[in-house]
C-alpha cells in the first residue's frame, strides 16, 4: 500500500461494526455457520487459515476459536487496528497485514483460505480479479479449499438501486447507491455523520466505495484461469424474506 493509496473502508472502519450488529441478522453469523459447515462437510482439521479482506477481525477470530491458526489481511489500515483491537481484548492470536489482495505476497502457504462480505466483487476489473485470484492461488497448497461469496444480480437490482439510512445514538449514515446494469458497476455514495465531544455537534465524512457485478460464467471462468477447480456455486438467501431471488452467491473452490 502506497501512503496515499484510497482506501474508502478506512472512513467507514469506527462505526462498521456497530452498523452491521444493526441488522436482525448480521452477516458475519451467516458467514461462521456456512464455515463451520463446510468444514465439517469436507472433514477438515484445524490448521492454518487466511482470511483475505478480512475487515475488523469477526471471522479471522471465530477461526481461532475453532483451533486454527489466522493471518488476516485487508487494505484498510483502520479496519485492521479494529480487528487487532479485538483480537487482544480476547487474548487471541491472530497476524493482521496490510496488503492488497492483487499485491498479496506473505512468503506462505495455508490450508485453507476465505473471503467474505462480496470482498472480491470490491474488484472492479477483471484483470486485477484475475490477478488476486493468481496471488490468491500462490498461498495454498495443492487441494485445499478457498470459500468466498459474491453478490447477485439481483442484490445489484434491489440493494444498489436505492438510498437508505441508518441512524444509531452516535452515528448517521446514508448510502446513496446507483448500479448501471449495461456495465455491471455500481456505485455506494456513502455519508457519515458521527458525534465529537459535544452531543449537539457531528463529524461529517463522506466516501465512495465501488463495487462489480460478476457474472456466474464470468467468476467460473477467472478462477479457473487462475488455478481453482470450481467444486461448487450455491444461492445463500440473506433474509428469507422479501427476496425473491438470492443476494447472494456461496463458492467453494479448490487449489490445483
Amino acid at each position: 500500500m502506497t501512503k496515499n493509496q484510497y482506501e474508502p473502508y478506512d472512513e467507514i472502519a469506527p462505526i462498521y461494526d456497530h452498523w452491521q450488529a444493526s441488522f436482525d441478522k448480521p452477516y458475519h453469523d451467516i458467514v461462521c455457520k456456512l464455515i463451520r459447515k463446510e468444514i465439517r462437510r469436507y472433514r477438515i482439521l484445524p490448521d492454518t487459515f487466511l482470511d483475505l479482506a478480512c475487515g475488523t477481525g469477526n471471522t479471522a477470530l471465530f477461526m481461532t476459536e475453532l483451533g486454527w491458526e489466522v493471518t488476516g489481511v485487508d487494505s484498510s489500515k483502520k479496519m485492521l487496528e479494529r480487528a487487532q483491537q479485538k483480537a487482544k481484548q480476547n487474548k487471541n492470536k491472530v497476524r493482521f497485514l496490510q496488503q492488497r489482495l492483487q499485491d498479496l505476497s506473505l512468503g506462505a502457504t495455508y490450508q485453507m483460505a476465505g473471503s467474505f462480505y462480496d470482498s472480491l466483487n470490491h474488484i472492479t476489473s477483471k484483470r486485477t480479479l484475475l490477478n488476486a485470484l493468481k496471488r490468491i492461488r500462490n498461498h495454498l497448497d495443492p487441494g485445499c479449499l478457498f470459500f468466498f461469496d459474491t453478490n447477485t444480480l439481483s442484490c445489484y437490482r434491489e440493494l444498489w438501486n436505492t438510498t437508505s439510512v441508518g441512524h444509531e445514538d452516535n452515528y448517521t449514515l446514508i448510502m446513496q447507491n446507483t448500479f448501471n446494469e449495461s456495465t455491471g458497476r455500481a456505485v455506494s455514495n456513502v455519508t457519515i455523520f458521527t458525534r465529537g465531544g459535544t452531543r449537539s455537534l457531528y463529524e461529517k465524512r463522506t466516501v465512495n466505495v465501488q463495487e462489480r457485478y460478476y457474472t456466474d460464467d464470468q467468476m467460473k471462468h477467472v478462477c479457473t484461469r487462475a488455478g481453482f477447480e470450481v467444486l461448487r456455486q450455491e444461492p445463500l438467501y440473506l433474509f428469507k424474506i422479501n427476496e425473491p431471488d438470492p443476494y447472494k452467491n456461496w463458492w467453494v473452490c479448490r487449489a490445483v
